[in-house]
């Protein structure tokens, strides 16, 4: 049987915002895919609905709220003076308002993303200083953003003394935000007259994509006198398109049940040619009346058992999302819902004349044998059962193939599969293919520091770009620069997309101890595997101690030139080298095993 191409079904799960936008958003995005909000910024906006797109910028240059669509209530003004610099929005505590509120509101905001698939972020930033005549702490100011229910409160401010220009810099981005949303300035208080002003300058609001960044980067170096430091990190976490796999068309004509006490499993296989990890099972049920214990089972294509669900309670005549706790696949898998019954179960809906309905895909197990629904006597429909995954692939179009062969022995426990005849509407998410995200690549960057500088901020400026290299990479060798003291050098590794670039991962870290002549010691120090030292062979014994002052070896090493001390089975900590000559002089030297 050929295989069949079916319109993909796509459901996009990521809590995030989904706004319209312009053209021009998308090449203001720089540095890792953040836009900078500069004064130079393009403001997109939409007289016909008053709707300003993102990104959008405002400094009161246009002398006038009206021009971007600013509602402004009691004492805001635009004041051509004061700003930073020029033009800012002022509220005036004069004329004097009691038991006030007054607003500056913005128009709606969106962001044009809804054809790309990458999390972000929506970024307020603003400037915001006060003149007060009356420290009271009873006057405020608040920033709030509308998400399409209520207004959110960002930041508050009080009246409790002068300050001058302050940069913000505040996350307004809401898992329930509407798709489009507002921002305003909130003057409250019980008597204005206590403040001379607020002023407000510089707004910014911009998204910033929220790339994964790579994961538990370690830096190490070999034991041996060389100047490479080894890198080695994982790749980001859920990289890969969100997909939906669906058979039904979003109807429902029939349905089945257990009709006997006892232990079945009802599900679908879905045969994809695909790799990736699945996370969730959706099922839509109609109510029997029965108490059951319900949970997913997944197989793979062998029919061997590899992840569940925990039980769960149905939301009769709904989408029931059931999560799955990131079950690999590579090719086909089954999706069986687990019913565990004291006399019958619930009804699983199907879909009877979808354009899938014909491909049985159904499948019944008893614990013991595996029969289609077709062999059952079922000849007809899909579960109304959709399967959440996560591709590994760049996903243009799905094919479905055939499905598996059925059990050569046909259960007894199938006759008690009853049919019931539905005719209902459970909703679909029919979505296009959106741009996909692809992970390009890694840069690594590199900082040097004296060893007892431990400042390990990966923010700051003195770390920098010292390889790009492919995705399929997750380790870097790094030759570092020579140094005449002891220094330590951090690294972190940022993952490249299409779009620009992700978090920073976390710092690694690795220290060379150079130590003076006199010392001997020729290899790294912290140690890691073996110590070399140099002796001259002015030396006669060596002894290692510990922390404790208890000698954990010893050693002859009378007219030796050069010796090497294993250390594999040494604790990791602070050590001291004792040297001694025939004419009882002796030399200590410092060591720390770090394995």
């Amino acid at each position: 049987m050929n295989n069949i191409i079916f319109k993909l079904t796509l459901t996009i799960f990521f809590n995030a915002l989904l706004f319209c936008g312009i053209d021009q958003s998308m090449a203001n995005v720089r540095d890792g895919g953040i836009y900078n909000g500069s004064h130079e910024a393009p403001t997109g906006i939409s007289k016909k609905t008053e709707v300003v797109f993102l990104p959008f910028f405002e400094n009161w240059d246009s002398g006038q709220f009206e021009s971007d669509f600013w509602t402004a209530g009691e004492n805001w003004e635009v004041a051509a003076q004061g700003g930073n610099p020029g033009f800012a929005a002022r509220f005036n505590g004069s004329p004097q308002l009691n038991g006030y509120e007054s607003e500056l509101q913005s128009c709606q905001m969106s962001f044009e993303d809804s054809d790309i698939m990458i999390p972000f972020l929506i970024w307020l930033d603003f400037e915001i200083s006060l003149d007060v005549d009356t420290s009271s702490s009873k006057e405020n100011i608040s920033v709030e953003v509308w998400n399409g229910i209520s207004w959110i409160l960002v930041k508050n401010y009080t009246n409790s003394g002068d300050f001058n220009w302050i940069k913000e810099h505040l996350d307004i981005t809401f898992p329930d935000q509407n798709h489009d949303f507002k921002i305003r300035f909130k003057a409250y208080g019980e008597k204005s007259g206590d403040i001379a002003g607020w002023m407000i300058d510089n707004i910014s609001v911009y998204p910033e994509y929220d790339f994964n960044p790579p994961e538990n980067l370690t830096a190490s170096r070999p034991d041996t006198l060389n100047n490479k430091i080894e890198l080695s990190w994982e790749q980001p976490q859920n990289q890969g398109t969100l997909i939906t796999y669906i058979f039904d068309d979003g109807t429902a004509e029939g349905g089945l049940y257990f009709n006997s006490p006892g232990e079945i499993w009802l599900g679908s296989e879905f045969t994809v040619a695909d790799t990736g990890i699945i996370q969730a099972a959706n099922i839509f049920m109609q109510s029997n009346g029965q108490v059951c214990l319900y949970s997913i089972d997944v197989f793979d294509s062998e029919r061997n058992y590899v992840g569940s669900s925990g039980t769960f309670s149905p939301v009769f005549d709904e989408w029931s999302n059931i999560t799955l706790p990131d079950i690999p696949y590579l090719g086909s898998f089954y999706i069986m819902l687990h019913i565990q019954s004291n006399s019958a179960s619930d009804i699983v809906v199907t879909d009877c004349n979808g354009p899938n309905a014909g491909i049985h895909q159904g499948w019944f197990f008893d614990g013991t044998n595996w029969n289609k629904l077709s062999d059952l006597g079922i000849a007809s429909g899909v579960f109304n059962i959709r399967t959440v995954c996560r591709s590994s692939n760049e996903i243009h179009n799905v094919t479905f193939g055939p499905g598996s062969a059925s059990g050569s022995t046909v259960s007894p426990s199938g006759n008690l599969l009853k049919q019931v005849d539905l005719n209902i509407a459970t909703g679909s998410v029919i979505g296009n293919i959106p741009q996909y995200e692809m992970l390009t690549g890694y840069s690594v960057y590199r900082r040097t520091r004296l060893e007892d500088s431990f400042s390990m901020n990966p923010d700051v400026e003195d770390f920098k770009l010292i390889a790009e290299i492919n995705e399929s990479l997750t380790n870097y060798t790094d030759i570092y620069p020579p140094i005449t003291a002891s220094s330590c050098f951090d690294y972190y590794v940022r993952a490249t997309y299409a779009h620009g670039l992700s978090r920073p991962s976390d710092t690694g870290s690795a220290c060379i101890y150079v130590s003076p002549p006199e010392n001997n010691i020729i290899s790294a120090n912290p140690a890691y595997e073996n110590v070399r030292l140099l002796l001259s062979g002015k030396w006669q014994t060596l002894q290692l101690i510990n922390s404790s002052g208890l000698i954990v070896s010893a050693y002859n090493v009378e007219a030796l030139n050069e010796t090497t001390i294993p250390i594999h089975d040494f604790t990791n900590g602070s050590y001291y080298i004792v040297l001694r000559n025939a004419e009882g002089n002796k030399k200590t030297l410092k060591l720390l095993i770090c394995q």
